[in-house]
């Protein structure tokens, strides 16, 4: 389980079928995600982008070093799409965004992770 927060990447030491201890973890996890709001524009997507993109890294990156197909469920917004007219400003701000994507599926393809995402919409 990895959970992140304003105080980082926390991973957990070792798989566990406990639910219990599980749930005691995330009850135990301190820090706080910080919303961004639509008022930062482009700003506030960078940000967004930039931060689920180095997370995700830092979980391939740890999850390379182990045997064995794996599953993430993403849990949150994730990253603003490269549609959204906002974000990208230019060809050249596209194609950078779409090589750093490249570049994080290929290591995630070598860690042999697959992902979902679940995203919680406010009603």
């Amino acid at each position: 389980m990895f959970i992140y927060s304003s105080q980082g990447l926390i991973v957990q030491p070792a798989p566990s079928k406990d639910g219990n201890a599980l749930a005691n973890l995330l009850d135990k996890a301190t820090g706080t995600v910080r919303a961004r709001d639509a008022a930062a524009g482009i700003f506030g997507l960078a940000e967004q982008f930039q931060q689920s993109f180095k997370t995700m890294q830092q979980i391939a990156e740890n999850e390379a070093r182990k045997p064995g197909r794996k599953v993430l469920v993403w849990v949150g917004p994730g990253w603003p799409l490269l549609t959204e007219r906002a974000f990208i400003e230019t060809n050249e701000s596209r194609q950078n965004y779409f090589h750093q994507l490249v570049a994080l599926t290929s290591k995630l393809r070598e860690a042999r992770i697959a992902i979902y995402n679940v995203a919680p919409m406010s009603v």
